[in-house]
């Protein structure tokens, strides 16, 4: 890649099961320029619209060809995963990672999902990734170029932005979960 080309760009957006991913991926989206969006429960639901949990493996399979193709070509994509070939491949990467402050919240909401025909996650699942969320997101902070805490509690609100892993905004009260990655910034 020259040096005169902007380098190309992966967005992701982390977060545990019922944080507002998708929801947040989607309003933001519109003027974001995200490249191509990978999104594993979109590529399920085309393959079986009737029951998307039963094509799950084959849509991730999907999506990691998806997201090679997009970083052998050196184009900018969104998806959840495959931060570190992106990175070691000259990508910039800009995570939005989404937290609410009790692990009911997101129960609740992926039972709302899933009334409303989406996919399930069982709750054994969802409160083991409430917490590695933070864990894994911790352990890649030195690849993040942008990251913008977001607290989508009640209402989605950026809450801290921090460049080269350094905070540039910050809330002055930060909820507990987000003040646990707030430590490990400088």
């Amino acid at each position: 890649m020259s040096k005169n080309k902007h380098k190309p760009k992966l967005f992701v957006f982390a977060g545990a099961n019922g944080s507002g991913k998708s929801s947040t991926r989607e309003s933001l989206s519109l003027g974001m320029g995200f490249g191509v969006i990978i999104d594993t429960d979109a590529i399920a639901r085309t393959i079986n619209p009737e029951v998307p949990e039963s094509a799950n493996v084959e849509a991730g399979r999907e999506a990691i060809k998806v997201a090679r193709d997009c970083i052998s070509s050196g184009v900018s994509f969104c998806i959840e995963n495959h931060i570190r070939s992106a990175k070691a491949a000259g990508y910039e990467l800009h995570m939005f990672f989404l937290g609410v402050d009790r692990v009911e919240v997101n129960i609740e909401r992926v039972e709302v999902r899933v009334k409303n025909g989406g996919h399930d996650i069982p709750e054994e699942t969802i409160r083991k990734r409430y917490v590695t969320s933070i864990e894994n997101l911790i352990k890649i902070l030195n690849l993040i170029d942008e990251l913008v805490i977001i607290d989508n509690s009640e209402s989605s609100r950026s809450i801290l932005v921090a460049k080269q892993g350094k905070v540039v905004s910050v809330d002055e009260v930060l909820p507990d979960w987000a003040q646990t990655i707030r430590t490990y910034l400088v």
